[in-house]
């Protein structure tokens, strides 16, 4: 298998690399590869075709070897057989289990490639149908400019050590920074940086939603968990079962490659990276334009602006500073001379310019989310709008605008935009989704019934989120039977997890089918080890059974994966107060209406009082 995915790599260099321009003296970067790149949240997106069928895979460059999604696995009509017993996969939570398939055909980067490998683990990797490693992508150089939807592949020819970051003003804010060799035993690509004054380990990880640091890099760098201004907030999984747990904290500085981020905040969790202490994700990529030199073992990077960490969850008052200029040192000192005078210059690649305006709908979207990634609601408003203007029949740009404006807090515009994106593709269920959802919040539950029941019909996979919706909106009926709908529509889906804990919660709150309810507790726990959701509603459910003492023991455990959970306190504080413990009731309690201020009123309709 390894040997067939070796040759596939270089396959991608042999048919799309034409004659070299190089000359002796002259440092040529010759692309071979530009692939637009569309950001779903935080993943950079980039189509290909399965035996002749549409595709979206998301570029992780901290994936070792590429990964097919299970559904996406059973949509192209693939079979799995079983992995090489030799070939062991760990993701940061934990040991994965994987089987592997054969894709006869994978047409990536407009080229044909035969019978290709991928690997299919339990539980969906991200948005798509999965994602693309270091197997196919690791062996050349790569530019990753994600704030203007586009990844670049090159081949140096005659540079040398010259600096390859083309698209700066010489000598301006570059950064630079050596990383281990990139190889077939070890594609990671892993460099040294600097964390409160002390070393740290760090791998750049496109496929980590964002930058991470390991408990122990924190301990070295000086910060305890439990020390002033650390906030514990939802962990995350990825390859592996465990859910880990996730903190963010203070930082004095961060140092990397000559870059430095004052007083900033950085998201802590306890991965399993072995020798590694820090993850740099997506949002580094996105406030970065990169250049890792595969050829030169180097990453060279310059900085976009905002935010170097997206923390998606509780942040300071005001963002971290920006990166203070690189330090002009005759370590990092851009050259800019002839050859004989430090070194070959770099020939900018033909057609491949840093920041180049749109010229198309198609571009000015893939603009747009990467925008929308950064948090620059307005810009991805502006260039939605333009798409628009360029394509005005085509719903998906007035969806994403939609969204746009919603994160911006605009849900008045963002409906008008939804209902347009309805009436272009009646059959949109994204739009119907989120539609519905804002009616929801509207009160208006039958506008919302028939937008979900139509979502449905387009998309039967859409039941998740909206049993998820009828949930939050209190209609735990509707939660029930969409989800049931959705779980017996999958029996041997392996991802159930959410899913059942949506049910388990859902019945708790109904006070109906509890054994039920609590076997699907206890199968999502099993499916997802970790997931405070699942204790929470597990506890909810041992309530309602009136076994108080087990019933505390989950809502405990939630707490502690998650302090800031409000059922969870407010479950707690139930249970306690049933078994006579008051002052602990009411701190709970107490702490619970704080962070939620309605749920009192929601347990007391559901006839759940201390």
């Amino acid at each position: 298998m390894r040997e067939r995915l070796a040759a596939f790599a270089l396959a991608v260099l042999a048919l799309t690399a034409g004659p070299s321009r190089a000359e002796p003296a002259q440092c040529n970067l010759q692309k071979i590869a530009e692939l637009p790149v569309t950001m779903a949240g935080m993943a950079a997106m980039v189509s290909a075709k399965i035996n002749g069928q549409d595709a979206r895979f998301f570029i992780d460059t901290g994936a070792f070897f590429s990964v097919l999604n299970p559904g996406s696995a059973a949509k192209f009509g693939l079979k799995l057989g079983p992995l090489d017993p030799h070939f062991r996969v760990e993701g940061v939570t934990g040991e994965a289990s994987m089987h592997v398939t054969t894709v006869k055909t994978l047409t990536f980067m407009d080229a044909p490639f035969r019978d290709v490998e991928f690997l299919v683990g339990e539980h969906a990797t991200g948005p798509g149908d999965g994602l693309i490693g270091q197997n196919a992508l690791g062996g050349i150089d790569a530019e990753y400019d994600l704030a203007n939807s586009v990844v670049r592949l090159f081949l140096p020819k005659g540079c040398g050590g010259a600096d390859l970051a083309y698209w700066a003003p010489t000598g301006e804010g570059v950064a630079e920074m050596s990383i281990n060799p990139i190889n077939g035993a070890d594609r990671r690509i892993i460099g040294t940086a600097t964390l409160n004054g002390q070393k740290i380990r760090v791998q750049f990880d496109s496929g980590s939603s964002r930058s991470v640091l390991t408990v122990e890099g924190a301990r070295r760098a000086g910060v305890r968990l439990d020390g002033p201004d650390v906030i514990q907030v939802a962990g995350g999984s990825a390859l592996g079962r465990r859910v880990a747990r996730g903190w963010i904290a203070p930082f004095q500085s961060f140092e990397i490659g000559g870059e430095q981020v004052k007083a900033t905040r950085i998201r802590i969790s306890d991965l399993q990276l072995a020798d590694i202490d820090m993850l740099v994700g997506a949002d580094f990529f996105l406030s970065h334009h990169i250049y890792i030199a595969r050829s030169q073992n180097r990453v060279y990077f310059t900085y976009n602006g905002g935010p170097v960490f997206n923390l998606e969850g509780p942040r300071p008052a005001a963002p971290p500073p920006p990166p203070s200029p690189v330090p002009q040192t005759e370590a990092n000192a851009r050259a800019a001379a002839p050859l004989g005078a430090g070194g070959p210059a770099t020939s900018p690649p033909a057609q491949a310019g840093a920041g180049e305006a749109p010229t198309d709908a198609a571009g000015y979207s893939r603009r747009a989310a990467a925008e929308l990634a950064r948090h620059a609601y307005d810009a991805a408003v502006a260039d939605d709008s333009q798409a628009i203007v360029l394509a005005p029949t085509d719903a998906t740009h007035f969806y994403d605008r939609a969204i746009a404006r919603l994160l911006d807090h605009q849900p008045v515009v963002a409906m008008a935009d939804l209902d347009q994106a309805v009436k272009l593709k009646p059959d949109y269920a994204a739009a119907l989704t989120v539609r519905g959802q804002l009616k929801l919040a509207r009160k208006d539950a039958a506008g919302a019934s028939a937008d979900f029941d139509a979502a449905l019909r387009a998309d039967p996979n859409a039941g998740v989120g909206i049993a998820q919706a009828w949930l939050s909106a209190g209609k735990f009926a509707d939660a029930d039977r969409v989800v049931t709908a959705y779980i017996e529509a999958h029996p041997r889906n392996e991802d159930l997890a959410q899913a059942l804990g949506v049910r388990c919660r859902a019945r708790g709150y109904l006070n109906d089918g509890l054994d039920l309810a609590l076997k699907d507790c206890n199968d999502a726990i099993r499916y997802r080890p970790g997931l405070p959701e699942a204790y929470a509603s597990r506890g909810l459910v041992e309530l309602r059974l009136g076994n108080n003492d087990a019933a505390l023991g989950d809502f405990d455990h939630a707490v502690h994966l998650m302090p800031r959970a409000p059922w969870a306190l407010y479950g707690r504080g139930i249970a306690e107060a049933r078994k006579g413990q008051k002052a602990q009731s009411d701190a709970d309690l107490a702490a619970a209406v704080a962070i939620a201020p309605h749920i009192a009123d929601e347990a007391k309709a559901a006839g759940l009082t201390p």
